[in-house]
This record gives structure tokens, C-alpha cells and sequence, in this order.
């Protein structure tokens, strides 16, 4: 999620904002890391607060490894985690900007506690059901009550539980196992993802489509393996440079028939989009967690597995593309964007495609503005433009405003 202040020019000033350590930012929480309810991370930079923090954090982790990690030591993971957040909080205690610098395990001890907060989780999906003890949340005591209620509610209001088997990662390469992406079904037999992840398939398999399997069912620790899917075409992929602005990263893919999968296909937002006030979203897809410091290496084992992962999408401009700031990463490529509310159900506004200039600032295409895109000249592709070659594939485009 974008700052909606002037960006800090030092590590102090960015780590005193995220943490909201600066006495103007009393009252409601307004950072980064704010909720709709007002909750946001808070440490005390005293002795006391720091050993607090640092001892909080210490105790999750070891919670989190008893229930997810058992009989396996991880302690030295631990161990590092403990060390670079008591050495991060410690140096901006002092206002070290020198330090900071010249210790980026001390920034990383940072980040953890500020993406460890419990405000933006990422919550594992295992048997369809959202794990709230997944998020581990090292600072706050209980993971944010705003999300597991806005979760609860989404099972009975929309259908939370019966969407998330139509989301799968995209798994092929010489050992059919390589992690391409995330796809959602958006018709019986055709699902969207983003024109970079169809772009790894292409080079890989260069048409082979076949050799490309969608597991709708990548949990872990999830007990079912029985739902997987052959791809079988590509009828759609968007224009431009993927990475360049005003690239539509969309393509759309088909699946081999089968008359035994009974998923239900997310509706097409195909309305106005008139939201004038931000929104609460949620995330699906499967987020790579490279161990690129001691708190992912500890989450490894985790990595690539379907979670849920919620966020605020601010308003909307025009025809840009729409901004989220829930937690994701590179597997969540293609995920889907939902829409909290039960006016709602079932409904796609959006698909994840990257992260913009701000590493806090998620952009997804908004589903509604790229429909009358026509596709890129690629062998496959359908004439028509987007919306065409929806309707001919029988998806559900829905043509409620977003208001």
C-alpha cells in the first residue's frame, strides 16, 4: 500500500513511521499497517519493551514450529530471528542510522516485526478451510479479529469456502513440478492467470500444453490430492511488455474436459467500478517464500502452498490499475482478487499481477476495465476481444456496479 505521506529519506524515519514510534502519528492508526479497525503494529523502544517484543516474537515462533514443524529442531532459525530483531530495535532506540546501514540483519529484524504484526497475514488454506493459526503473528498477541471475522463472515455470506478449490498453481517443467503461477477458473473449463506466467509455460513447453498440470488442491499438510487438471489451449493473451506500464498481463487458458470436476467458476466483475472509498480484498493464490533471511528460511517449508492473504485496495483511478497491499509474492502471479462483501458472491474483481515502485504497493488489473482488450497475435488465440471470448467459453460475467 502506498504512503500516503512523503516518503522517509532514512532507515530511522522509515522504521520509526511503520512502527508508529513518532508522537504525530497518535490517535488513530493511519501507517501502512493500519486496519480498517485501527489496529497496526506497536512496539515500546525501552529496555523493557524491547526484551517484551523480542521475547513475544521468540515464543510465536516456537508455538508455530510445534504445530506445523514437529520433531523438527529450529531452533537456530530461532535463534537468528531473535538476534537481528533485538539488534534492529536496539539501533533505532539509538536513531543509528549508521548502523542500520551497515547491518541490513538489523533491517531485517525490522521487517519481521512490521510484516509480523498480524495486520496483513497470510493465512494457509489446507482441506478449504482458512488456518487463522498460520498467520503467525510474532508482536500481537491474537492474529487481527478484523480479517477472522471478515473471513467467518465470507463463508456464509459468499460461499468462501466453495471458491477457494476453483483457484490452483500452474506445475509443469522437465519434472512437472515447477511452480509457474497462480490460475483461477473463470468458466467450466478456462481459467485466467497472467500473461507472464503463461509466458514461463510457453518457453518451457513451447505449446505443449498437456504437460502442464493445475492442482487445485496445493494445501499444506491438506489431506486431499485429487484435484488436479490438465491445460489444454491458449485463447487470449494481453498486450504489451509485461513489466512496462499499460501491459494487460492477462492470458487466458483452457483446460482439458472432464466431466468429474464439479468446481464453480468465479463470476467476471463486468460493472462499473464506482467504489469512492477503499476496500477490504482478499488474496488466493500461492506465495513463494524465498529464504532471503532467517524468518522465511524459518517459513520454508511452507512455501508455494495456497493461502489466503487479505489486504486494503485504496480508491481506484480511472482506468489505472487497481492497488492492494495485501502480502504477496512472486507465486501469487495470477491470483484472484476478491471483493469482501456479500453483495459479492462468488465475484472476481480483479487479478494479482505485480508489485508496483512501492515494495508496500500491490497492483492487480481490475477485471472490468480490460475486457474490451483483444489478444496479442499468438498461435491459439481466439478473435474478439476479451469479453467475446468469455462469453463463447461460458463464463459469467456479472455486470453488478462496485460501489
Amino acid at each position: 500500500m502506498a504512503e500516503t505521506v512523503n516518503s522517509p529519506h532514512t532507515l530511522v524515519e522509515k522504521y520509526t513511521r511503520l512502527l508508529k514510534l513518532d508522537e504525530s502519528q497518535a490517535g488513530p492508526a493511519t501507517g501502512l499497517e493500519a486496519t480498517p479497525d485501527g489496529e497496526g503494529p506497536t512496539v515500546v523502544l525501552s529496555t523493557a519493551g524491547i526484551a517484551d517484543t523480542v521475547g513475544r516474537i521468540e515464543a510465536n515462533l516456537n508455538d508455530f514450529a510445534r504445530r506445523y514443524f514437529p520433531g523438527k529442531d529450529k531452533q537456530a532459525s530461532i535463534a537468528a530471528i531473535r538476534g537481528d530483531v533485538q539488534q534492529g530495535l536496539e539501533f533505532l532506540q539509538q536513531q543509528n542510522e549508521q548502523a542500520l546501514q551497515q547491518n541490513p540483519q538489523a533491517v531485517s529484524g525490522l521487517e519481521i516485526v512490521v510484516l509480523g504484526d498480524g495486520t496483513r497475514p497470510m493465512y494457509l488454506i489446507a482441506n478449504d478451510e482458512v488456518d487463522f493459526a498460520s498467520a503467525n503473528s510474532l508482536v500481537q498477541q491474537a492474529n487481527n479479529q478484523y480479517w477472522i471475522s471478515a473471513i467467518q463472515n465470507a463463508y456464509e455470506d459468499c460461499q468462501l469456502r466453495e471458491m477457494m478449490p476453483s483457484v490452483g498453481i500452474l506445475l509443469g517443467g522437465a519434472d512437472g513440478r515447477w511452480p509457474f503461477g497462480t490460475g483461477f477458473l473463470v468458466g467450466p473449463d478456462l481459467l485466467l492467470t497472467n500473461k507472464h506466467v503463461w509466458q514461463g509455460i510457453d518457453a518451457a513447453h513451447r505449446g505443449r500444453y498437456h504437460e502442464v498440470t493445475v492442482d487445485f488442491q496445493y494445501e499444506f499438510q491438506g489431506q486431499r490430492q485429487d484435484l488436479r487438471r490438465r491445460l489444454a489451449s491458449v485463447v487470449f493473451v494481453g498486450l504489451g511488455v509485461v513489466g512496462i506500464p499499460g501491459c494487460v498481463d492477462l492470458a487466458l487458458l483452457t483446460l482439458e474436459p472432464d466431466a468429474g470436476f464439479l468446481q464453480t467458476p468465479f463470476q467476471v466483475h463486468a460493472g462499473i467500478w464506482s467504489r469512492a472509498a477503499q476496500s477490504p480484498v482478499f488474496v488466493i493464490g500461492h506465495p513463494k517464500i524465498e529464504p532471503t533471511n532467517p524468518y522465511k528460511e524459518f517459513l520454508g517449508e511452507t512455501s508455494g502452498f495456497k493461502r489466503l492473504c487479505p489486504g486494503i485496495a485504496p480508491v481506484k483511478v480511472g482506468n489505472d490499475p487497481m492497488a492492494h497491499d495485501a502480502s504477496t509474492t512472486d507465486g501469487c502471479s495470477g491470483g484472484v482478487v476478491l471483493a469482501v462483501g456479500y453483495q459479492y458472491q462468488q465475484m472476481a474483481v480483479g487479478i494479482h499481477f505485480g508489485t508496483g515502485t512501492n515494495s508496500r504497493h500491490n497492483l492487480a488489473h481490475a477485471l472490468t476495465d480490460v475486457l474490451d482488450q483483444v489478444s496479442e497475435a499468438q498461435p491459439g488465440v481466439e478473435t474478439g476481444n476479451l469479453r467475446d471470448i468469455l462469453d463463447a467459453h461460458q463464463a459469467n460475467l456479472t455486470p453488478i456496479p462496485f460501489s
